[in-house]
Order: C-alpha cells, then structure tokens, then sequence
C-alpha cells in the first residue's frame, strides 16, 4: 500500500512537470484565491468599489478595466453572478494622489493578465483573463484586449477545470510566447491552469493576435492518477518535425499495470493550421 501512494505521487508530480515545458509563469490567482499583497488589474469595466462588501453599500470610486488594485483581505461575504460565485476583497487602490481602500467583488477581479507590447507599437497592451459567469456546469472566461484604456476585442473560452463546485479553485497565469515561425505573423498568448493533485484535468487555452483580432485557438488538457497520466508537448513551425503554419499537439498516454508494473505507452497527434486569421482544426 504505501508503495502505491509513493508512486502515485512520483506520476502526479512527474506528467505535471512533462506538460509545464514553457518554463516558471508568475501569477495572481492561486487555488481559488487572491494572495494578500497581490496587485491585481481589474478585469471589469467601470468597476465600483464599495464602502462595504455589498451591493447595496455606498460606492466611493469607479474604477476603469486594467487598474490596479492591491488586495488585503478576501472576507466571508459572497455573492453570485450569473451562476458564478465569489468572495469580496477588500483592497487598496489609488485615485489621483490619494490612497484609499474599499471591497470589490472577486469576479470583477483578473485572474491572470499579460502587459507587453502586443501589436510592435512600442507601447504596453493589456490582456486581462477573468471569469464572466457559468452555464451548463462550465465556467465562460473571456480574455479582455485592452489598448489606450479602450476594450478592443474580448473572445469567450470555457476554463479548464472541474465544474462541481460553483467556486473556481484553479490556479491560472497567462504569458505572450515567443514569435514561432508562422506566416503572416501571429502572437499566441498561453492562459495556463492548473490544480496539483492527481485527477484533475489541467491545461492550456491558446489565444492567437493576428494584428487586428485577438481569438481562440486550441485547448490542451493532460491528467495524472494513480496507475498513469497523459501529458502533451507543441511542436511549432520552427521546431523540429515542425510543419508550415501548423501547431502539431503530441499527446503521451502512459499506464502502469498494477501488478506488472509494466508501463504502457500510446501516442496521438492533433494538428491545428493557421490561415493568417485563425486556427483551424485538421483532422
């Protein structure tokens, strides 16, 4: 028995490192929650911030989509939206030169964010990811485009996670990769999430920026338990036994036989081609 816990331990840590092949990403959002500290863009527009965490409380500022609030405390208090359910947090934010602090609700908060320039104008862009309700047990995000403080494009995903709950206790982080060879050029932005236990489905949403629209693109889910795992690796157009405007997805399924011990591998692929707008799934 407690060699079955140890190797069930050693798969779950080991297909979580095979599929996280991009490196340390840094984020805001962990298990469910906002750590205190964290300055968290907001992912509502003309948000209001509350004197109390309430709706019906005295709001004492209104705050634009990207600005930055620093969070306190997550308090007791919930309250759900559109069949998603989240705490307050009382955070302290800036308006001209004065400092002052109020409560927010969770769900007008980013869960991740990237702030690079995105569009080669030399200036920073936003992209704010944040949760816009639930339906049919599955979470709707959408992934915010922010330039000039003006919202310019905002493309709905559903989450990678497990829809039990109505309270969403993923990590996620976001990052702008690194240009991969494709003609016309097109940016990918990895929203990544993740929940380190065995049996939980974990993964990639790919989003594309091809100058003027901001979509989705794919999804990539891997999974451990206890006798196996799946993990997954992206083979882009400048990588080896990379394919012209194609995102090649190498699935890995592994098993162990309890018994044996021996393992069982099998290997599948998934091909995506960009046209210069978007990806498109070829079967």
């Amino acid at each position: 028995m407690v060699n079955g816990w140890i190797r069930t331990l050693l798969l779950c840590a080991f297909f979580t490192v095979v599929a996280d092949v991009h490196g340390e990403r840094k984020g805001i959002y962990y298990h469910g929650s906002y750590s205190p500290g964290a300055l968290v863009p907001l992912f509502g527009d003309s948000v209001n911030i509350r004197e109390n965490p309430s709706l019906r409380a005295k709001m004492i500022a209104r705050l634009p989509i990207t600005h930055q609030v620093r969070i306190k405390e997550r308090v007791q208090d919930i309250l759900e939206i559109r069949k998603y359910r989240e705490n307050w947090y009382r955070v302290e934010f800036s308006q001209g030169k004065k400092s002052l602090e109020g409560f927010v609700w969770g769900g007008l908060l980013a869960k991740a964010y990237v702030h690079e320039d995105i569009d080669g104008d030399n200036q920073s862009e936003w992209i704010v990811i944040g949760i816009s309700g639930a339906e049919k047990g599955k979470r709707i995000a959408e992934a915010r485009l922010v330039k000039k403080g003006r919202l310019i494009a905002k493309p709905v995903f559903h989450t990678i996670d497990v829809g039990a709950s109505r309270f969403f206790i993923y990590t996620v982080s976001a990052e702008l990769l690194p240009d991969k060879g494709f003609t016309p050029p097109m940016k990918i932005i990895r929203v990544y999430f993740t929940y380190e236990a065995c049996d939980y489905p974990n993964g990639d949403v790919l989003l594309t920026w091809n100058g003027k629209q901001l979509r989705y693109g794919l999804r990539a889910v891997f999974s451990s338990g206890e006798f196996g795992g799946s993990s997954y690796q992206y083979i882009f157009p400048e990588d080896k036994n990379g394919k012209e405007n194609h995102i090649i997805v190498k699935y890995t399924i592994e098993n162990v036989e309890e018994d044996s011990g021996k393992k069982l591998t099998r290997i599948s692929y998934e091909k995506y081609n960009w046209d210069g707008e978007q990806l498109r799934r070829v079967k």
